[in-house]
């Protein structure tokens, strides 16, 4: 039997953050999102998340505008496999960015539990599988789990303190344990050009967006610590 949708719907929420979120536009202190359902012939239920942050993506309004005749899109996309065929990638193309992304997360979970394997197996068959309470954010506030072997940092407003907090979390963890940095471009030019090689002094293996518009930077190209482009993709000026 193939999968098909027969109906659309959306959850609203709003969760507080333990402290202010930070990246370069501002610093929330809740994260707000939506969650969108796709319910197929199977009477199965796909789900799918929208996050609005500023400067990433085509925006909230232009979004949720799209909802009301999503479920009449999504029925006439017809037949459901991976990769998608031509009418589901012409259905994702049309649609805002958030909303493609939640609409393309609820079908590929309702593929995975149609073939009752793992969401990765869909996309990559031969994927190997990593427990998840192997990696983990780390917060001093919090225990540390012996079998937690990646931890990502969220960046201070500086490079020096954020190697101070480094420095603090490695006190807390294993040696052989590797930590990355997401700066959010929190980070100035300036502050990037002057610090940097303290985040090497502390085994940090990569770093998430340094500082807006960090790609055309020409201090990229000494760097010894690989860089991650993360959500900076979205952005309508990125380049390489």
């Amino acid at each position: 039997m193939s999968v098909t949708i027969r109906r659309s719907s959306v959850l609203s929420y709003s969760l507080p953050y333990r402290s202010p979120w930070k990246s370069r536009e501002c610093a929330r202190a809740e994260r707000q999102g939506s969650i969108l359902l796709l319910t197929c012939n199977e009477k199965r239920t796909g789900r799918g998340e929208m996050v609005f942050w500023e400067g990433f993506g085509d925006g909230e309004q232009p979004a949720l505008a799209s909802i009301d005749g999503l479920e009449a899109q999504v029925r006439e996309a017809g037949a459901l496999s991976y990769p998608f065929p031509p009418p589901w990638e012409a259905l994702l193309k049309a649609l805002p960015a958030e909303l493609a992304a939640a609409v393309e997360m609820a079908a590929l979970d309702l593929l995975a539990q149609h073939h009752g394997v793992p969401l990765c197996r869909i996309l990559r068959p031969e994927a190997t599988l990593e427990p998840l309470e192997t990696r983990g954010f780390w917060n001093s506030k919090f225990p540390i789990a012996s079998s937690v072997r990646w931890w990502k940092l969220k960046a201070e407003p500086t490079i020096g303190a954020t190697s101070d907090a480094l420095k603090k979390m490695r006190r807390s963890i294993p040696s052989d344990t590797c930590v990355v940095v997401d700066a959010n471009q929190g980070w100035t030019a300036d502050d990037w050009q002057r610090n940097r090689e303290q985040l090497l002094q502390w085994g940090t293996v990569w770093v998430e967006e340094p500082f807006p518009d960090w790609w055309n930077n020409e201090h990229l190209h000494d760097m010894r610590l690989p860089l991650v482009m993360d959500e900076s993709m979205g952005l309508p000026n990125f380049g390489v």
